[in-house]
């Protein structure tokens, strides 16, 4: 991690996964968010609040488990979408992670496409906030 001013940490995940298949169909999965609770199990709704040709904002909610709970959860993104880059980008503007930060780019690779999801922000601890998100 990090640091990014006086207490506060810059954090960066990420994570890729490898899947057989078309690039251009991975990515159509990827962008089509109002299907997700259809396909992830863990989301809980996807509604879409604003709708653009590249950009739109939408609220979502999906139960994260800490420990043995699965944790209700829920957040508002702005949403922008790059067909042609196969790019999809959030920031997360309202709920528990506001000022998160996150990318899911889909990349052909040989063997199948790949898709990192790139997601950096802030979060809280105790209270107080950890950090920010990363310029650039």
């Amino acid at each position: 991690m990090a640091r990014g001013g006086v207490g506060q940490v810059r954090v960066r995940t990420v994570d890729t996964l490898f899947v057989p298949g078309a690039p251009e169909a991975m990515f159509a999965l990827a962008a089509d968010v109002e299907v997700w609770p259809r396909r992830l199990p863990h989301y809980r709704y996807v509604r879409m609040l604003e709708k653009g040709a590249t950009e739109s904002v939408v609220e979502m909610s999906a139960n994260r488990p800490f420990g043995p709970v699965n944790w209700p959860t829920w957040w508002t993104s702005r949403m922008w979408v790059d067909r042609e880059r196969m790019l999809v980008r959030y920031e997360h503007i309202r709920g528990v992670t506001t000022g998160m930060q996150v990318e899911w780019k889909v990349e052909a690779r040989e063997g199948g496409p790949s898709s990192p999801c790139c997601m950096s922000g802030r979060g809280r601890a105790g209270g107080r906030s950890v950090g920010r998100p990363p310029s650039g």
